[in-house]
């Protein structure tokens, strides 16, 4: 009896027992498919670790910044649902002593509406992209605080190519739950 393509390739087997089981190719897939998710999961985390430093990048007068992403659901009619993100920053802090630039802000006053207006120029672009990164994927509906210092990654931003995988690191952003 010769085999098509088909029939060798990853597979499940009904056993003689009643069990179903990969085959061989099956099991190879199955290893590799785990792999390949941690894989990701950990580059979509880094991608999130550099997008954050990002956020301190642009602005030097940024000493630390709460803010949330709020997760919840929403009937859209006909049995479907919606899942909805929002992205509220809660506090910002200014470098002490750090001049503000003019055009950002007027007479080069320290204003909480003007930093957190510019913050949510970038958040509000990446917020649902943002919370998945973090959350391992778009499963969890909780939401999700972050408190953020320009402290741990401050070494971080005086070099390019700055590593995202480090300021995850920096901030320990692998350890949230």
């Amino acid at each position: 009896m010769t085999h098509t393509p088909f029939e060798s390739a990853a597979n499940f087997l009904l056993l003689d027992d009643n069990r179903i089981e990969p085959n061989e190719a099956g099991i190879w897939i199955q290893a590799a498919h785990e792999a390949s998710t941690a894989s990701h999961r950990r580059l979509r985390l880094c991608e999130a670790g550099a997008f954050l430093a990002r956020l301190f990048a642009r602005r030097p007068w940024l000493d630390a910044v709460q803010f949330k992403l709020a997760s919840s659901i929403t009937h859209a009619g006909a049995g479907k649902y919606l899942r909805l993100l929002r992205c509220e920053v809660e506090e910002v802090r200014f470098v002490p002593a750090c001049a503000l630039p003019e055009g950002e802000f007027p007479g080069g006053e320290a204003d909480a509406d003007v930093a957190t207006a510019s913050l949510m120029e970038d958040l509000l672009d990446y917020e649902f992209e943002l919370y998945g990164d973090l959350r391992g994927g778009h499963g969890r509906l909780d939401d999700l605080a972050l408190s953020l210092r320009r402290a741990p990654i401050e070494s971080l931003l005086q070099a390019r190519p700055l590593s995202g995988a480090m300021a995850v690191k920096a901030w320990e952003l692998d350890k949230l739950d």
